[in-house]
């Protein structure tokens, strides 16, 4: 008896371990949120804890491969991935300068500019 197993592009497989990725926002990283991944058979609502770093590994146990001999399946870990805005509008961008300031951190000036070497030279030539 031969057994054919196909990929899945949605998930990565380890023995009867499966791994998939879940992209969620910064603030849904800091606040917390419930997010529903796909499993082989349906899917699994994951709830994500406020000050879920990128990285964290959720396991849902029983959601992966059937074992082959025996009973029981293997798990589902989900890899969370907290994704960065590269585009802000000025409002999000003044929200996001405001609570930098509340929270006392240092960032860059308007306009992405800073003390780097270009910085420097654009100042000293320009």
């Amino acid at each position: 008896m031969h057994l054919v197993v196909t990929q899945d592009p949605r998930f990565e497989r380890e023995s009867d371990n499966l791994h998939t990725t879940l992209t969620i926002g910064v603030a849904q990283a800091a606040l917390g949120t419930d997010a529903v991944v796909d499993t082989l058979q349906s899917t699994h609502t994951v709830t994500v804890k406020a000050g879920t770093q990128h990285g964290h590994v959720e396991r849902i146990r029983g959601e992966g491969v059937p074992h082959l001999r025996g009973r029981g399946k293997g798990d589902l870990f989900v890899h969370v991935l907290v994704e960065t805005p590269s585009e802000l509008t000025a409002a999000e961008e003044d929200l996001l300068r405001r609570y930098a300031a509340a929270r006392g951190e240092n960032v860059s000036p308007p306009g992405g500019g800073g003390d780097g070497v270009f910085s420097r030279l654009r100042s000293a030539f320009g």
